[in-house]
């Protein structure tokens, strides 16, 4: 039987996080390539492929409640720039994110679903 990755175990720093469920995306950051075709004339086609290195980074994304708890703990990857580690990991699928940094602007919401998006990127994942 084939599951979905449905409830991955997300650390950072070695911390266990806490974070919204279906919240959780990740880029393991292999880039965007490209083919292109070049001629030499008389309908004569070759492809030139490419991979657009500035594209090649690890992305993680997450949502979190709006407590004093997690408000340390953003403020904490915020203060690290860009030298935090993070794991993914579930079953047979675990993916790692090395000088990962907090990339967005953090909007605090307040009330009863108050959340907090966090963005990071980070070295392309390594597998495992």
């Amino acid at each position: 039987m084939t599951q979905a990755i449905y409830a991955p175990t997300l650390v950072i720093n070695n911390v266990p996080i806490a974070y919204e469920p279906n919240s959780l995306e990740f880029d393991e950051g292999k880039g965007e390539r490209k083919q292109s075709p070049q001629t030499a004339g008389t309908n004569s086609v070759t492809m030139v492929y490419s991979e657009d290195v500035s594209t090649k980074k690890g992305m993680i994304k997450f949502e979190l409640r709006s407590t004093p708890e997690n408000l340390e703990l953003k403020a904490g990857w915020e203060d690290a720039k860009d030298e935090n580690a993070v794991t993914i990991t579930q079953d047979a699928v675990s993916r790692s994110f090395l000088q990962a940094a907090v990339i967005n602007s953090i909007t605090i919401g307040t009330g009863v679903d108050a959340m907090m998006e966090i963005n990071m990127e980070s070295l392309p994942a390594t597998l495992g």
